[in-house]
């Protein structure tokens, strides 16, 4: 057997007739899915099209990152910050930037100088727009939003997911020491989760995609995914010019790929029961080539994460993006954050928050295990990569982003 691979410039139909092949059972199960809740069930898998088409269209991508770097700029100027405003617009960034002697954090990480979230804030305002991260704007009537999980727990986590609250400090094993949360399920944190370790299957799907979570993801598949790359390709989707014909909110659309019908026919690997689901084919594919005992998507367009993060960052080179670059300051930041992790070289993402100055953040884990072995314990990570998953998995899930 090949692996699935996404070509290059689908229109909305074409991809449409690539899900349904790879797919086949998924008009049915949505049809028959009594706590699916959305605004037209029955444009959903032409909605999955839609996106699915136009991220593998680099062009289209490109020109809606635009407006990205714009409101980066815009984040800048409001700031006041004239030091972060010279370091970022500067186009003769090499000689201000790479060239120039790093700053160690307290964590070991080498940078070359602090952005401030600029990235992650703009990302964030997007996001809360629309009511992710289980944001509601104070202004806004919660039924123009719809946040609430599609499982009819507005407040909640998924019911098997567990909570509690400690300082970012890692024991030997990698896991944290937890204050529990009152509460069973307790109630869903605000915030932006950063993954710490292994996401299991059910987890990513039950917690972060179903309670319509974005993440920040530090460790994914190394510094080639990128940590923003998903959120960064939801901002596309949302700002693309004019709109994608979207039937249903972004918000229902996302929470949708986390019901557990949203995997396909397509095995994931030989040495696995595990399968394709549907976030892999559009957000998540592997690079062409790839070479792994594997079977699940690879693409060369932006339905992989690692195509976009290269684009965004001059494939990991230290030079600075052309002057005349429509997205200079996107990929500024893009460039700073990526040089930050890669002198981190490799490392067990948990085990990044051995050390710290004692912060507080609100940690979710969840029992994921789906049979008695390792082996029948089905574990899902980045840019599609497949894990063993541990008896309970970790994502640090902060009560701000």
């Amino acid at each position: 057997m090949s692996p699935l691979v996404i070509p290059a410039d689908r229109d909305a139909t074409q991809f449409g007739e690539l899900l349904r092949r790879t797919f086949p059972n998924l008009e049915g199960a949505i049809r028959d899915d009594n706590t699916l809740t959305v605004t037209n069930k029955a444009a959903l898998i032409d909605d999955y099209a839609e996106i699915g088409a136009f991220l593998s269209n680099r062009t289209l991508v490109e020109d809606a990152l635009r407006t990205l770097n714009a409101k980066v700029l815009e984040k800048i100027a409001a700031s006041g910050n004239a030091t972060l405003s010279a370091q970022i617009t500067d186009k003769n960034f090499r000689g201000t930037g790479f060239d120039q002697p790093k700053t160690n954090t307290g964590r070991g990480e080498s940078i070359i100088f602090k952005t401030h979230k600029v990235l992650s804030s703009v990302l964030k305002d997007r996001e809360d727009r629309e009511g992710f991260n289980n944001f509601t704007p104070p202004a806004a009537p919660p039924q123009d939003w719809g946040h609430g999980a599609i499982d009819t727990k507005p407040d909640r986590l998924h019911s098997r997911a567990q909570s509690g609250t400690g300082p970012l400090v890692a024991g030997p094993d990698g896991r944290f020491t937890l204050a529990p949360v009152a509460g069973n399920p307790p109630t869903r944190p605000v915030g932006v989760p950063t993954l710490t370790s292994v996401v299991g299957g059910m987890d990513f799907q039950r917690i972060l995609l179903r309670h319509g979570y974005h993440w920040k993801d530090p460790g994914a598949g190394g510094v080639a995914h990128g940590e923003y790359t998903h959120r960064i390709q939801w901002y596309a989707i949302l700002e693309k010019a004019p709109p994608l014909p979207l039937r249903n909110r972004a918000i229902e659309i996302f929470k949708s790929m986390g019901s557990l019908w949203s995997r396909s026919n397509y095995p994931a690997r030989p040495d696995s029961g595990g399968h394709t689901y549907l976030w892999e084919v559009l957000f998540d594919c592997f690079p062409e080539g790839t070479d792994e005992a594997d079977w699940r998507p690879r693409s060369g367009t932006y339905n992989c994460p690692d195509n976009l993060t290269a684009f965004l960052t001059n494939n990991g080179m230290a030079r600075a993006p052309a002057t005349d670059d429509p997205l200079f300051a996107l990929k500024v930041l893009m460039m700073v954050r990526r040089y930050k992790r890669a002198k981190l070289g490799n490392w067990e993402p948990a085990l990044r928050f051995t050390t710290g100055s004692g912060k507080s953040a609100t940690t979710v884990l969840q029992q994921s295990a789906q049979g008695p072995t390792m082996r029948e314990r089905s574990g899902r990570s980045w840019c599609g990569t497949t894990h063993d998953a541990p008896d309970l998995v970790r994502r640090l899930l902060p009560l701000g982003n």
